[in-house]
């Protein structure tokens, strides 16, 4: 067969990420060339194992001299680029497809969306960019430029289209930052090209990006702001800046801004779904939610019926989640503010249709069906989702459901993993074993185990197991590590062992994680015995758990743990912003003003409350006062066109 594509990269010190990038490739690629700057890991014995085109180049802080290094020892038609810590996601035969019905001798540059995950690792914030990846092995296409290297054809323009290939990127995660620094690397080398007076506004824009990551707003504002000029309008890297120019002024709550650059952008590319998703989220942001569903849906349609007025029969401009899983994802959070499960389980359902493997979605639809749906009613709505589910779907059905201790459905996939003969990871096992009270299998388990994995879900259930049976030796089976120090903490506070200090936040969040799993898999005298361990902590911990019923719709316990507090005015400014809300739905609007200005005086009260109020209360007294606390709090929003006719 015919080679295709030759992936290139460059490389140095990437043994914790090198295996998964290339391993995502196998069936993508038929040739690898890698290049390597100098690691002192074991980098280059990783990449052994996938190929033998590895080359030696001297680092001189220039990524395009290296990358061009690279791509001179490519032999097939079309190459790609990635770097170590990205990798693909079951994206081989679309591409391969597509690059067979292109033409590589003309200077082509295809285009991939770039999901930047930024943050904890955990957190799942992201941030989605673009670049030309992929492009004809040519030798007059080459890269400039020594960061955020640009391609550049030696003869002229290069063709620029949007390809099929999405690309995942860990790079700019908190440890991934702390292990490389790699900010502050590709910082000083902009800060070379600024005095030698060499930055072009795609610099710009990619230094906004560096800022953006980090989340650094204001910062990367600035960039933006010099990038994006009317002569770069043709440059397909322009409406990427002008997304990015939106995110950072709604991050910086600058809704004036933002919402004038949403609408010159409509007006630039009223044919794509992008920038009606943009105009949702502000009137999202702004409290006006009946404005910000009629947006979100518009930017539904316009991904549903492509080649709408759009010249490249493409119905997005950006990326195709600004019109499929983005707006899925905000009209669920509408509708579960708004009470509306059925509704909020619609949405879900279309996000989890858009990507099975989303855990989260999964979880949440499931919880909220379970409140109300029989298990032989969810089990067949899944067997619409997962018709030919893999061992991984299995898996993560299996690990849903235990997690909410919905036995019925745990048996039935547990029967299904059965049948397939998929083994469970131990951290499976042992969390079976203590929704099905079964201490000796529990002990036999981890006995049998030469080492338990550092996992914060695994010492979590060691923990819940350690109080559900009363067995303090599992005390000793908890590692003591950043992963796990808070969770050890709880455990020697729970066994009487004297604490050093107080509880910090993270020492709290990870004790309302615990509780409400405890709560969740049934153990409520569990529950109550950990609440009585850490009674000097009752406050926190009720104003945390009424948060957490709140946000799950359990609203009679959230309201159940708001009372205590209110009555011994420990109630915090976000419970009083829940209640407040919860009184404007019911029509209470004299109790939700109440609840507001208590909230005011321990939080700074978001806009979207206030509107909220004005658009379902039709006292005018009321909402005089509504109306001088937001122009109070909050002056800037009566220039804002969008609210004139609400305020």
């Amino acid at each position: 067969m015919e080679k295709l594509i030759t992936l290139c990269m460059i490389v140095k010190n990437e043994e914790a990420a090198l295996s998964r990038c290339l391993e995502s490739v196998q069936n993508i690629v038929d040739e690898i060339v890698i290049v390597d700057t100098g690691s002192t890991d074991q980098t280059k014995t990783i990449a052994q194992q996938y190929t033998d085109l590895i080359f030696d180049f001297p680092w001189g802080n220039d990524f395009s001299s290296a990358k061009n290094e690279a791509i001179s020892k490519a032999t097939a038609p079309w190459i790609l680029i990635l770097d170590a810590d990205e990798y693909l996601q079951h994206d081989g035969p679309d591409i391969r497809r597509f690059l067979r019905e292109m033409d590589p001798q003309k200077p082509l540059g295809v285009i991939s969306s770039i999901i930047n995950y930024v943050g904890h690792p955990n957190s799942g914030k992201m941030v989605e960019s673009s670049a030309a990846r992929i492009f004809p092995r040519n030798a007059d296409i080459v890269f400039v430029r020594p960061i955020h290297e640009q391609l550049s054809y030696l003869h002229g323009e290069l063709i620029y289209i949007n390809g099929p290939l999405v690309i995942y990127h860990t790079g700019y995660t908190q440890d991934i930052i702390q292990l490389k620094n790699k900010t502050e690397r590709n910082l000083s080398i902009f800060q070379a090209m600024q005095h030698s007076g060499s930055l072009k506004p795609y610099d710009y824009y990619t230094l906004g990006n560096e800022y953006m990551m980090t989340e650094q707003y204001e910062l990367a504002l600035k960039q933006y702001q010099k990038a994006f000029v009317k002569e770069e309008f043709e440059k397909y890297w322009f409406p990427y800046c002008a997304t990015q120019m939106t995110t950072a002024y709604l991050k910086l709550e600058q809704y004036k801004e933002a919402s004038l650059l949403i609408d010159s952008c409509l007006r630039n590319w009223p044919q794509y779904s992008d920038f009606y998703w943009f105009k949702g989220a502000i009137l999202y942001d702004l409290g006006l939610y009946d404005a910000s569903i009629a947006e979100l849906q518009t930017a539904i349609t316009r991904s549903e019926k492509p080649g709408i007025q759009s010249p490249d029969n493409q119905p997005w401009l950006i990326s195709p989640n600004y019109g499929t899983s983005l707006p899925y994802q905000r009209l669920a959070v509408i509708h579960l503010e708004h009470l509306r499960i059925r509704e909020a389980v619609f949405y879900l359902t279309k996000l989890l249709y858009s990507n099975p493997n989303n855990e989260t979605v999964l979880f949440r639809i499931l919880q909220l069906m379970s409140q109300s749906e029989s298990a032989e009613s969810i089990i067949s709505f899944l067997d619409k989702v997962y018709d030919a589910p893999k061992e991984h779907h299995l898996l993560m059905l299996l690990r849903v459901t235990l997690n909410l201790g919905n036995l019925p459905l745990f048996h039935y996939y547990k029967e299904e993993c059965l049948k397939k003969s998929i083994p469970l990871p131990i951290h499976l096992q042992l969390l079976q074993a203590l929704v099905l009270d079964r201490q000796g299998l529990f002990i036999s388990l981890v006995e049998n185990s030469s080492s338990l994995p550092d996992e914060v879900e695994l010492i979590t259930t060691i923990c819940a197991a350690s109080m559900v049976w009363e067995e303090r030796s599992f005390a000793t089976l908890i590692p003591q590590s950043n992963n796990t120090n808070e969770l050890k903490f709880i455990l020697d506070y729970y066994w009487g062992i004297s604490p050093d200090r107080a509880l910090s936040q993270k020492d709290i969040a990870a004790l309302t994680k615990l509780l409400t799993q405890l709560f969740q898999l049934g153990f409520f005298d569990t529950y109550d015995r950990l609440m009585e361990s850490f009674n000097a902590y009752a406050d926190e911990l009720a104003n945390e758990l009424g948060h957490y019923f709140y946000s799950i719709q359990q609203i009679e316990l959230a309201i159940d743990y708001y009372s205590i507090l209110i009555n011994k005015n420990k109630l915090s400014g976000k419970g009083y912003q829940n209640l407040a809300k919860l009184y404007i739905l019911q029509g209470e609007y004299e109790e939700a003003l109440h609840f507001i200005k208590q909230a005011l005086q321990l939080i700074a009260v978001p806009p979207s409350l206030y509107i909220m109020f004005l658009q379902h209360c039709q006292d005018r007294k009321l909402n005089n006062q509504i109306r001088q606390l937001l122009q109070m709090k909050h002056s800037e929003l009566f220039d804002i066109p969008l609210l004139k006719s609400y305020l």
